[in-house]
């Protein structure tokens, strides 16, 4: 060791000022905090006096570094550093062997230790105080979200007490008019529709809030079995063409026939249903709305498109979530509790399929979309 050259005191500085600058420019680099730490440690040995017979060390808590000569020593410098909430933490660098320089150099490369020790400690400071950063930003948007769903549920808790107070007004008072006895048939039959389609509405809310009970209590079973879609879709475009031309609407379809999917029918209807009721509520006179059934690989594609108002940007992304409805802002306009399509996305996903929407608001119309897995053709005959 004795007869190795020694290195002018300015080269040293050198090496220290270069370690410095790479170890500070690593230290502000993204990545896990481990895999930089690794990499500047690593670089620690070069800047010594003898790098071919020193290792490095770094620690902190549970966390351990060593570099690949590493070995505790007689021979060992370190400096610690405290880092609030996580104790004190060590870089120590070791020699194999005695260094035989001068305690001038000693004492340099003690100084650069602690210079790299300072980098640590601020390095792990200000990941600490990113985190904090992060957890408050998350606390945040966690609070505004629940405070949106609360909102919601509280918009749907007036919505549900508004729909079922309107119409049991509406059936009261026809109640009351046909108590009286009335002697003209045209009344007695307009009193007797109003009523029956009331009793009708009330079923579907009581039905739609159902759902929501076995939704969250995760009880909402489907009786799977193999049924053709483009019959079904078929059915349910004829059961609600009368609707559509009542609002002077104009319904097409094209169905191709797909072959056979498992799924529960009345399941598959009321998801059909869903999207068709919407399509014919949010359309205006003199609309149209196309309703189109194809294969496309192994899956059946259903699009329901429409030229009504469409669904605002800020609505689209959560307008399958529960107690959202598309024209909350306008609830005189149309009824609804807002369920149908979290109930539709639940009753599709239960088929291990996939629904979708596109809207472009203020541009007209809205188009829906399902995937369902089709049977294959021997397990369809």
């Amino acid at each position: 060791l004795e007869n190795l050259p020694m290195s002018t005191e300015l080269e040293e500085r050198k090496k220290e000022l270069r370690f410095l600058h790479h170890a500070t420019r690593l230290l502000n680099m993204p990545g896990e905090p481990r895999d930089i730490l690794r990499a500047v440690l690593e670089l620690l040995p070069s800047a010594m006096r003898l790098p071919e017979l020193a290792g490095a060390r770094l620690s902190l808590g549970p966390l351990e570094i060593f570099t690949l000569g590493y070995e505790r020593t007689e021979h060992c410098l370190h400096a610690d550093f405290s880092v609030e909430g996580d104790g004190i933490g060590r870089i120590e660098v070791c020699y194999l062997q005695a260094p035989p320089f001068s305690p001038a150099f000693v004492e340099e490369e003690q100084a650069l230790i602690e210079s790299f020790a300072e980098l640590a400690r601020g390095y792990f400071e200000l990941g600490r105080a990113r985190k904090a950063h992060q957890r408050l930003l998350q606390s945040e948007s966690e609070k505004q979200e629940a405070t949106s769903k609360t909102r919601a549920q509280d918009q749907f808790l007036s919505t549900v007490s508004h729909e079922l107070r309107s119409s049991l007004h509406v059936m009261l008072g026809w109640v009351q008019v046909l108590r009286q006895g009335t002697q003209d048939p045209s009344l007695t039959a307009r009193g007797l529709q109003i009523l029956e389609r009331n009793v009708t509405l009330q079923a579907k809310l009581v039905e739609d809030l159902l759902d929501l009970s076995r939704m969250v209590s995760g009880k909402l079973r489907i009786d799977p079995g193999p049924l053709d879609l483009a019959e079904l879709v078929g059915f349910a475009v004829d059961a609600t063409r009368p609707s559509a031309e009542a609002k002077q609407l104009k319904l097409s379809s094209r169905l191709e026939r797909v072959g056979q999917v498992l799924g529960d029918q009345q399941r598959l209807q009321q998801v059909v249903y869903n999207l068709l009721g919407n399509a014919i509520k949010f359309t205006p006179a003199g609309g149209q709305i196309h309703v189109e059934l194809s294969a496309e690989g192994a899956n059946a594609r259903l699009t329901v498109t429409d030229t009504g108002i469409g669904i605002d940007s800020e609505l689209l992304p959560h307008i399958f979530e529960r107690f959202r409805q598309a024209d909350a802002a306008r609830p005189s306009r149309h009824s609804g509790l807002g369920l149908g399509l979290a109930i539709a996305r639940h009753l599709v996903e239960l088929h291990q399929g996939k629904i979708a929407v596109r809207s472009n608001r203020p541009e007209p119309g809205t188009t829906f979309e399902i995937t369902l897995p089709r049977l294959p053709a021997a397990a369809s005959s």
